[in-house]
């Protein structure tokens, strides 16, 4: 069976992007990525104390339809509610990226309360103990049912890269990672983004950013709806992003579109 499966890439990535010590954890959903391709570690952790805070993001009072069977939150019926990173040193960041500086580190099972998350669910807009807020990458801690009804929240002082993953059938496919890379070398300018249940995935980008950047398929998580419960390809048919990589130009607002096949 042709599979890509190297479990626990998902969550070595996230740590090398977040600074943090993974213990194991069984209940976090593991990738498999293309063996011709390289994570690259980012930008080191950059200092709370040098950056200027960024805008109060905007709360957006319904969710998007998208995202039914789930009543759409407002933001009356709201109720907001804890979650504790199961690692260690997490970066809090000022927008929901990779590309934007932390405000500082949070500890493993810190309770931090939550206000919302990002389109695609990527990231978590929550508040720590010492009344800081911020965006935390959601893959860092325990599956959470209630996140889906937080409401959506719009950080500013970005641009955004939207696209979508589709079978030939127009199928949505879930769980695939893609990266946002500009430069070359062993630290690359990088950012990532996983495809939704409806197939979309949203890369938060600093507003400065701008000339070429590449687009490129990396991964697929066991909790792709490509895999069966045993985390195996199913049918036993592993499929890929096609394209697998294209080239872009920021600032851009035209939709990405790939095909699974």
């Amino acid at each position: 069976m042709n599979k890509k499966i190297v479990f626990i890439i998902i969550l070595v990535f996230s740590l090398a992007l977040s600074g943090c010590n993974l213990p194991n954890k069984n209940s976090q959903a593991t990738m498999t990525i293309p063996p011709t391709l390289e994570i690259r570690t980012l930008q080191p952790f950059i200092d709370a104390s040098t950056i200027t805070p960024s805008p109060v993001p905007l709360i957006v009072a319904t969710e998007q339809a998208t995202l039914a069977p789930q009543p759409s939150p407002t933001a009356t019926n709201y109720s907001p509610f804890t979650i504790s990173p199961f690692v260690n040193n997490v970066k809090l960041r000022t927008n929901p990226g990779y590309l934007f500086p932390a405000r500082m580190m949070v500890h493993q099972n810190t309770a931090l309360l939550v206000h919302g998350r990002s389109q695609g669910n990527d990231w978590i807009y929550v508040e720590t103990p010492e009344k800081v807020y911020g965006w935390v990458y959601s893959k860092l801690f325990n599956d959470e049912p209630r996140l889906l009804q937080a409401p959506l929240v719009e950080p500013g002082d970005v641009q955004i890269i939207r696209g979508k993953l589709l079978d030939p059938a127009g199928r949505p496919i879930s769980g695939v990672q893609f990266a946002i890379t500009q430069g070359s070398g062993d630290n690359p300018l990088r950012n990532d983004a996983i495809t939704d249940e409806n197939g979309e995935f949203f890369a938060f980008m600093p507003l400065e950013s701008s000339g070429t950047w590449k687009i490129t398929y990396v991964a697929i998580g066991c909790d792709s709806n490509t895999m069966d419960a045993s985390c195996n390809c199913i049918n036993g048919i592993c499929g890929t992003a096609d394209p697998e990589s294209i080239q872009i130009s920021l600032p851009t607002n035209a939709p990405l579109q790939f095909t699974w096949k």
